[in-house]
């Protein structure tokens, strides 16, 4: 079984968050120059090189491109990949 590059697996987060991981990962890659390569889940932004200003862009982006509040403390919280992931889908599930 595929692992996307996390700790879960399809079987036990389910397609939507797998969708949202990859549209998190993809947006790493394209908007902040991370290298596709070296993404994991448990990574923190820092280790995947973004700072503290790229975060709160990404907070910027994620509400552009999800279209749910995102607050910069947030992002800077959730601090891993796998947490950024979570917090997209708990605004998602909030916002439905």
């Amino acid at each position: 079984m595929r692992n996307f590059g996390c700790q879960f697996r399809p079987t036990t987060i389910g397609v939507a968050k797998v969708q949202t991981y990859d549209a998190v990962r993809d947006l790493l890659v394209d908007e902040f120059d991370v290298n596709r390569r070296n993404i994991e889940g448990s990574l923190t932004l820092k280790e995947l090189g973004l700072d503290s200003v790229a975060q709160i862009d990404l907070a910027m982006r994620l509400e552009e491109v999800f279209e749910v509040d995102v607050t910069d403390d947030e992002v800077l919280t959730a601090s891993t990949l796998v947490g950024v992931v979570t917090l997209v889908e708990d605004k998602q599930t909030s916002a439905a």
